[in-house]
């Protein structure tokens, strides 16, 4: 979600829960990172930009634990906690938080802190949870629109709007089917959308989970590697995604389609729509050798 999705959803937030300080985290594989944090009567909004807060993060572990929302009314009298000081400069006693679900799953941990003991009752938690449907339905909204709907990858949108907030050096492959139009006309657009969406898994399945796989229209997608260029591995990549899109021989249709690469590496921070037509011409290059192959562009 948007930081300043963020901090408009939290302001809302503090003002029905007076007097606290609210975070908001998500869950990652190896733990809870806290987003950001906001304060009325103290620092304000606060930018947390992913911060492991170890003692905070104990408290929500038993929201994960129990898939419920919790009240704790004396921090320090749970073991091992004996205070909390975050962003506070005084310790921390009471805690109320809930969990942000996306669909059954939970996303994240929606948290209000305060000072004094006993300060949260059943009414917070009602006003959390409710404030943590609109976080999760604001959440949904934001998923669609960067997503694509046909093959549930990122859209064009998303790849415009967050590549300026991707690391500064990395590589970036565009990616087009060989033959799918002539597929697509013999056999329908909807068998054409199946196609669509058995390639696009099979590229999921080729890459990492930091490497970014994005359709920006028809049989065109684009990966980005968002680390500093390794050759080895790009064309590694390349070459993985050749042989995965080449073989067709156990698909459900009699299809030939293969795919051309172009790729580019960058060590500095470029405008995306250079990169791309850089790319693009590498691609259309790898098509004039006879396609099903990848070519490197600088």
């Amino acid at each position: 979600m948007e930081r300043k999705t963020l901090g408009d959803l939290l302001e809302l937030v503090i003002t029905m829960i007076p007097e606290s300080q609210l975070f908001i985290g998500r869950i990652v594989k190896d733990g809870l990172f806290f987003l950001k944090a906001q304060d009325k009567h103290a620092a304000g909004e606060m930018i947390l930009d992913d911060q492991r807060l170890d003692t905070l993060e104990k408290c929500c572990q038993k929201i994960l634990t129990s898939k419920q929302a919790i009240i704790l009314h004396d921090i320090s009298s749970i073991k091992l906690i004996k205070e909390l000081k975050l962003l506070y400069p005084t310790p921390i006693r009471s805690y109320a938080g809930v969990p942000i679900y996306k669909g059954e799953m939970i996303i994240g941990i929606l948290c209000a802190t305060h000072q004094k003991k006993h300060y949260y009752d059943e009414n917070t938690i009602l006003i959390l949870e409710r404030c943590s449907r609109l976080f999760s339905y604001v959440l949904e909204l934001e998923h669609q629109a960067m997503s694509d709907m046909l093959t549930k990858t990122y859209n064009r949108r998303y790849l415009y709007e967050n590549f300026k907030k991707m690391k500064t050096s990395g590589t970036l492959l565009s990616i087009d089917l060989d033959g799918f139009k002539e597929v697509n006309d013999q056999y329908g657009h909807a068998w054409g959308d199946k196609i669509l969406v058995e390639v696009s898994n099979r590229l999921k399945k080729t890459l990492r989970d930091q490497d970014i796989l994005c359709r920006i229209g028809g049989d065109e997608f684009i990966i980005i590697l968002p680390e500093p260029p390794n050759e080895v591995y790009s064309y590694h990549c390349a070459q993985t995604i050749i042989h995965s899109l080449s073989d067709w021989s156990e698909y459900t249709l009699p299809i030939d389609i293969s795919v051309s690469i172009g790729i580019v590496h960058y060590q500095t921070k470029q405008p995306l729509k250079q990169l791309m037509q850089l790319a693009d011409e590498g691609l259309y290059k790898a098509k004039q050798m006879g396609k099903g192959t990848y070519m490197v562009m600088s």
